[in-house]
């Protein structure tokens, strides 16, 4: 297929830093550079994808140590001209059609470099011989600029007798060696790692089986000799937990994990270029009996191998042309409950600018800025009312695209409310809990005592009128009619007092206070830093990275600033009647502090 004629000038790069520059392609890790290639294949309308890795023996150690990694696929294939160009910086063959997921042409020397010194590629048409170039970021040093000139040569025997869907018609492999900025340092790392991640970012091509996407590890003996080889097919990893079968494991494989939240879906048209481009916004939440601690494991379900696999799937997933850009909490809410539900953003190709889509397709930067923005300062925070009313006056797209997102993250918070009310009181039977005795002796003691408190009133009210009461509270948290009066009467029938629940709450309150038929809700606000510095941090869970010892200082360290917060509050107010009653409220609290913390030491 090569000798076709061609006069373009096949120089890589224009400057003597270019090479570094470019080899600094911002991708997050090795797979996320894999899945670069990955797009590549199934723009060229392969079926089949393999992922081969290659290991060495260090004879000297007896380790095994990557050597290369190779992407194999089944689709059209290149001619002379095609592969030359490919290899270029922003001069690629692809993203012309609006259904590419390729988008600006730098993905396979950008990916290939950003991780290898040497990137080789070999393609193949209508049965012919393989055709080979290659860029070499040594011979790149020593001043070779171009592209050599493609030319026959059949593809490595190691890649040969491993892969599983070597097409003779038509294909493409391309080899990455001289690796020397690979996230990992074995195939089984890169096994593991890219599982998850390639089966989530391609998980509605796998999920329809427009594609199939193998992993296959092996090592290559000095002999030539191939051992140790391991193949798995990727499965679909669905962080909206609405396929099957797919990657989550256990049970929750081979049936759906969550359900479609009462509203599934949700449509917003951004206006852009004089045309008019949807926006779809999916919405799943965990199953009821999810909220069972009986299960197979017999573990609270955050601490199952099924919750650790949503906790690392927790976040909003931003998708285009069907593959994943990006999932990301930004900035909202840390609290583990939170992974049960699932939120999916998809984005038409026709909005890349209007997003900030990057090269890398890893971040889409302008829809990210408005996450954050509309996450750091809560849903009906001034500062966003007034960002809104500016960008209405001067980018119509932009504005549009923020009232979406403000949209949707009121209905995540909505799901979020819902699971946190949902998961009281999950445990088995009806038992209160210690802190829920100890409350109920402190409470207790002071009616003793002849204090009454708001709350002690109304839970001498009828039975219904309470309930009425709380199942209108619910409601207006989003709960629907049936589960908030379910709710209600579950509260009620275990005579609860007091109800600890966290929340994203507008401003700077570390909590709220309720009562709503006879029972204190306490709602704590999960955005500020005294719940992510004291209360998180009692959650092994969430802070994985820590040991307990330090867990343990740094919630000693949050409670010092606590105190020494509340002396600073006081020694700035000047007006001493003001002053006065603070420290009498100090002094009160101070008072029903210690009649509670008694509880702790019987």
């Amino acid at each position: 297929m090569h000798g076709m004629s061609d006069d373009k000038d096949y120089d890589i790069f224009g400057g003597s830093k270019f090479i570094e520059s470019m080899r600094s392609g911002g991708y997050r890790d090795t797979s996320y550079a894999v899945a670069e290639l990955v797009d590549n294949a199934i723009d060229a309308g392969s079926k089949h994808i393999e992922i081969l890795c290659q290991d060495k023996i260090n004879h000297s150690t007896k380790r095994r140590s990557l050597d290369m990694i190779a992407i194999l696929d089944d689709g059209n294939g290149m001619n002379d001209i095609e592969l030359r160009s490919s290899l270029l910086f922003g001069d690629g063959t692809r993203g012309s059609n609006p259904k590419d997921i390729g988008k600006y042409g730098m993905g396979l020397p950008n990916s290939s470099l950003s991780q290898c010194k040497r990137a080789e590629v070999y393609s193949w048409q209508k049965s012919s011989t393989p055709i080979y170039s290659h860029i070499d970021v040594d011979a790149m040093n020593k001043g070779e600029r171009k592209v050599p000139k493609p030319k026959d040569e059949d593809i490595p025997k190691s890649f040969k007798e491993t892969s599983k869907y070597l097409s003779k018609q038509s294909g493409t492999l391309v080899v990455w060696s001289k690796l020397d900025r690979c996230s990992w340092t074995t195939s089984k790392k890169i096994m593991e790692h890219s599982q998850f991640l390639i089966g989530r970012i391609y998980r509605k091509f796998l999920a329809r089986k427009d594609i199939t996407i193998q992993m296959t590890k092996f090592t290559v003996h000095d002999n030539g000799e191939i051992a140790d080889v391991e193949s798995h097919p990727m499965l679909p990893n669905d962080p909206m937990y609405l396929t099957a079968p797919s990657s989550t494991p256990g049970k929750w494989g081979k049936e759906t994990m969550f359900q479609p939240d009462t509203v599934p879906e949700e449509k917003y048209i951004i206006h852009h270029d004089g045309k008019e481009h949807e926006i779809i916004a999916r919405y799943s939440i965990e199953k009821d009996e999810l909220r069972s601690l009986d299960n197979s494991e017999g573990r609270e379900p955050g601490n199952t191998k099924y919750g650790q696999h949503a906790r690392k799937n927790n976040g909003i997933s931003v998708i285009r042309a069907d593959r994943e850009i990006m999932l990301d909490t930004f900035g909202m809410s840390q609290d583990p409950r939170d992974r049960w539900c699932g939120t999916e953003i998809d984005i038409p190709p026709t909005l890349d600018l209007v997003v900030g889509l990057t090269n890398n397709k890893q971040q889409a930067d302008n829809l990210s800025a408005m996450m954050r923005t509309i996450s750091q300062f809560g849903e009906d925070d001034s500062n966003q009312r007034d960002l809104a009313e500016d960008l209405s006056e001067r980018d119509q797209s932009a504005s549009d695209l923020f009232a979406a997102i403000r949209n949707i993250f009121s209905h995540i918070r909505s799901m979020q409310r819902r699971i946190r009310i949902k998961r009281e009181g999950t445990r088995k039977g009806t038992k209160k809990s210690d802190l829920e005795t100890k409350i109920e002796k402190a409470i207790e003691r002071d009616q003793r005592e002849g204090k009454t408190s708001a709350s002690d009133k109304d839970r001498e009210k009828e039975r219904e009128e309470r309930i009425e009461v709380i199942q209108e509270t619910l409601e207006q948290d989003g709960i629907n009619k049936e589960e908030a009066k379910t709710k209600a009467e579950e509260w009620i029938k275990e005579d609860k007092k007091l109800i600890f629940e966290t929340d994203e709450l507008d401003g700077s309150n570390f909590f709220s206070a309720q009562n709503i038929g006879g029972i204190l809700r306490v709602k704590i606000n999960s955005n500020h830093r005294a719940y992510k510095n004291l209360l998180l941090l009692t959650d092994s869970d969430a802070h994985k990275d820590l040991t307990d010892k330090q867990r343990l200082n740094l919630t000693k360290d949050g409670l010092g600033l606590l105190l020494a917060s509340w002396v600073r509050f006081e020694d700035l107010i000047e007006n001493m009647e003001k002053r006065k009653v603070v420290q009498n409220i100090r002094f009160d609290w101070g008072k029903e502090l210690d009649t509670f913390l008694e509880q702790n030491e019987s």
